[in-house]
């Protein structure tokens, strides 16, 4: 079990980028913002994230600025060196996603439908309620 896994809810930043590592890897990066504290005290929050693979080209195919997303994943620490500073930032790896709205909703087309599962008889009959 990984105790460092973490939730967080909110709109992108901007539109997601997607780009290949010299390996072919592909990686698309975004910035998560959200709300933190309350009444007077509630200023935005920005969370990086990087998505590996194929969960980062749907999200960069289906999602643009301002859309609602919820990510979860493991926190990571960069850590580099620049103009003689140590310098670091925090950003999450994702490992799982929820969305709802986008691009399709935005530009009127429907959004994609779960597949239907029809029960059976037997089914709905051992429903207890």
């Amino acid at each position: 079990m990984n105790l460092n896994t973490a939730t967080f809810g909110g709109r992108l930043a901007r539109d997601p980028e997607s780009t290949a590592t010299p390996t072919g890897k592909s990686v698309t990066k975004f910035t998560l913002v959200f709300d933190s504290g309350y009444g007077d005290y509630k200023k935005p929050v920005f969370m990086p994230v990087e998505a590996w693979g194929k969960a980062g080209e749907v999200i960069v195919k289906y999602l643009g600025k301002g859309d609602p997303l919820l990510v979860q994943g493991e926190i990571k620490q960069d850590t580099w060196e620049k103009d003689g500073q140590k310098r670091s930032m925090m950003k999450l790896n994702l490992q799982k996603f929820s969305f709802a709205g986008g691009k399709q909703q935005q530009q009127g087309e429907p959004a994609p439908e779960a597949p239907k599962q029809e029960m059976s008889k037997e089914e709905e009959d051992s429903i207890p309620f």
